[in-house]
């Protein structure tokens, strides 16, 4: 059985955690005085931001910290690939993420234990929250 594939643009994962969210049609409530019921209006089909935790392996602490480095300068860059558990959104429906930020949440050091992941000799490892949103692709936000 193989790991499903986990990256946001070129960086790969050996996780990410929580719920991917996609673009959906919003709607207003209009209520008016004396009337019964409610009404709505469809105010457009857009993303709104969600959270991921990305967890990799690195050669090493300080390897692991640079790479937190390189996802900083995807914070309003242009919209890149999210492929979570597998499945590749752009494929699928046409949709990219923008990343709004990403935060470090784990860097330390492993000791070697023989283990591969994606980076070996795996002695370090970082886990970081994105905050994404989508949109859809080539369409500039």
């Amino acid at each position: 059985m193989s790991i499903p594939t986990n990256s946001i643009g070129d960086f790969q994962f050996i996780g990410l955690d929580g719920q991917p969210e996609l673009i959906r049609q919003e709607i207003e409530l209009v209520f008016r005085r004396g009337v019964n019921g409610a009404a709505f209006w469809r105010t457009g089909e857009r993303g709104r931001p969600f959270r991921l935790r990305s967890r990799v392996d690195a050669q090493s602490k300080a390897d692991a910290q640079a790479l937190y480095a390189t996802y900083k300068q995807l914070v309003g860059a242009d919209p890149v690939t999210l492929v979570w558990s597998g499945l590749d959104y752009e494929l699928r429906d046409g949709v990219q993420v923008v990343v709004v930020d990403v935060t470090q949440a784990d860097c330390r050091s492993l000791a070697a234990t023989g283990g591969t992941g994606l980076n070996p000799p795996s002695l370090g490892w970082l886990e970081c929250d994105w905050e994404l949103m989508a949109v859809v692709k080539g369409v500039e936000s």
